[in-house]
């Protein structure tokens, strides 16, 4: 099995496996990753193997995204199989030619993100924080998806929303001390989203002085990154908190 290296601020982290594709994405095939989402490699095989691959697939990826959701739908709300269909779903939705799809799964991710906000588990971490990071790549800025995910692009209308609930989101993974190992382009979508104001409350109210608390350090660079549009002296006082 190949390993799939990745950076964090420049430097290499431990590299992950790169799982084995399948030769062929037919009906069975398909069937078969959607009802073990929660095993192997079955959700990255999806989204980087049957999703991501814009030639044509021997079971049609409409008819893939109609599958996620029927086996969705019979799944508790919350739980690690839940997080996991709904992050593909979503995924694969941004990809979709048609604005109807795009505008679903745009709203999927911030119902993904409020779920784990309202109630974070440990079992859900990994998924939303690269739900995070795939999120924020399809969102068309020049760090965004023109790099990462070429052929993503999240819905403007619903995106808006969808952009806060993943902050929300993540301010919940940084007190819980769980950053994600690969930069993130915070300053970009906040910029291309307009939402300066609305979002640079919710990390002044994380970044706070509470009682018996300690900010951690990725708390106050995320502060930076989202303050440096609007109020770029008070992202640095952030980052030098942050470097303390």
């Amino acid at each position: 099995m190949a390993l799939l290296a990745v950076s964090f601020f420049g430097k290499n982290v431990a590299a992950a496996p790169e799982p084995k594709m399948p030769s062929r994405f037919d009906q069975a095939t398909v069937t078969r990753l959607v009802r073990d989402i929660d095993k192997d490699f079955s959700a990255v095989v999806l989204k980087r193997g049957y999703f991501s691959n814009r030639s044509v697939q021997d079971y049609p990826v409409d008819k893939g995204l109609l599958l996620l959701k029927k086996t969705a739908e019979q799944e508790k709300k919350g739980s690690a199989r839940w997080f996991l269909l709904q992050s593909v779903r979503a995924y694969a939705g941004v990809r979709s030619s048609k604005a109807e799809e795009r505008a679903t799964a745009t709203s999927l991710y911030g119902t993904l993100f409020t779920a784990y906000a309202q109630s974070p588990s440990k079992q859900s971490v990994k998924v939303v924080q690269r739900s995070i990071y795939e999120f924020l790549n399809a969102v068309p800025t020049e760090k965004g998806d023109e790099q990462v995910f070429a052929s993503a692009a999240v819905d403007e209308a619903q995106g808006k929303t969808a952009f806060l609930q993943a902050l929300k989101a993540y301010i919940v993974l940084l007190k819980k001390n769980k950053p994600y190992k690969i930069a993130m382009p915070w300053t970009e979508a906040v910029t291309h989203f307009r939402v300066g104001k609305e979002a640079s409350e919710l990390v002044e109210q994380a970044v706070a002085p509470k009682q018996g608390t300690v900010v951690s350090p990725s708390l106050y660079f995320l502060a930076a990154k989202i303050l440096e549009p609007s109020s770029p002296i008070r992202a640095e006082q952030m980052r030098q908190k942050a470097e303390k």
